[in-house]
Parts: C-alpha cells; sequence; structure tokens
C-alpha cells in the first residue's frame, strides 16, 4: 500500500505544474495521501496486535478465596482479551476492505 501511495506521489511530482492542479494531479495526489493514512492505521493496528497478550489461566491447585478472585479476575481479564481480538479482526478487515478499494481505482 505504501509502494501505491509512493507511486502516486512520485507520478504527481512528476507532472507538471499546471497539471498536478488538475483533476488528474488532484486524484493522484489524494490516492497518495489516502494511501499513507491507510499504511498508516495498518501499522498502528499491528502494534496494537503484537502487545495484545491472552491472559494466563491462574493454577487450580487448592482453591481458596484469593484463587477464586484470581479466576474471577483472569475470565474478565479473558473477557476483554476476546473483545479487544474480535475488535482487531474486524478493524483489519475494514482497514484490508479499504486498502483494495483505493488500490483498484489506482491507474495502471
Amino acid at each position: 500500500i505504501r509502494d501505491a501511495g509512493q507511486e502516486a506521489r512520485d507520478a504527481f511530482d512528476n507532472m507538471p505544474e499546471g497539471l498536478q492542479q488538475g483533476d488528474t494531479g488532484q486524484m493522484l495526489e489524494a490516492r497518495a495521501d489516502k494511501a499513507e493514512e491507510v499504511a498508516d492505521a495498518l501499522e498502528e493496528l499491528a502494534s496494537e496486535w503484537e502487545a495484545l497478550e491472552e491472559p494466563e489461566e491462574p493454577s487450580e491447585a487448592e482453591p481458596d478465596e484469593a484463587d477464586e478472585e484470581a479466576h474471577d479476575a483472569w475470565e474478565t481479564a479473558q473477557d476483554d482479551y476476546e473483545t479487544a481480538r474480535q475488535e482487531f479482526e474486524s478493524e483489519q478487515e475494514r482497514i484490508k476492505d479499504e486498502a483494495t478499494d483505493l488500490l483498484s481505482d489506482m491507474p495502471d
């Protein structure tokens, strides 16, 4: 995506200044900007994914009140993790769709 954006930016930069202000120039500049935006969003999403850790389940040896609290805390953390994972996958799919749409409109 970043490469496609750079190609659009290079094509824009190589146009005569008068053509840069025309429809084609403006389209190339908008596509280059959008490609950068999508690439940045994907990188941010990848960083969030790398930081997301699945919580470890507490041990089941001789449960007492503290163990029950730990287990409840683990279940809550597990639920939070699953919610974050689902949100990540949804956002990843949205960004992929947006990038696909953007790239399909790029001139060859």
